[in-house]
């Protein structure tokens, strides 16, 4: 596949360096068993995270004011990917 000087799709957020979100959801399981748990757990006063995470609280990220620096929208990479997609877009 050949995209030299190809047309450039304009269907593409650049999102590096937005941050996202940190850390992990909670895997719930379901059922009568979780909801007991978690009864259990607020009667005790216990975080409720903490015991469907399976034990391990999960680790605190420091919050960054302007995260890191994102690369130029036009650089290598970004002109790659949206040669890929205008190519794609045609078809």
């Amino acid at each position: 596949m050949q995209l030299g000087d190809g047309r450039e799709s304009s269907n593409v957020e650049d999102r590096r360096g937005s941050g996202g979100l940190g850390g992990r959801g909670i895997a719930l399981g379901g059922g009568l068993g979780s909801v007991v748990l978690v009864v259990l757990a607020l009667l005790l006063g216990v975080d409720p995270g903490v015991i469907l995470s399976g034990g391990d609280p999960a680790p605190q990220r420091a919050e960054t004011q302007g995260g890191g620096a994102a690369p130029p929208a036009d650089d290598a990479g970004s002109r790659f990917v949206r040669r890929v997609l205008a190519e794609t877009e045609d078809v």
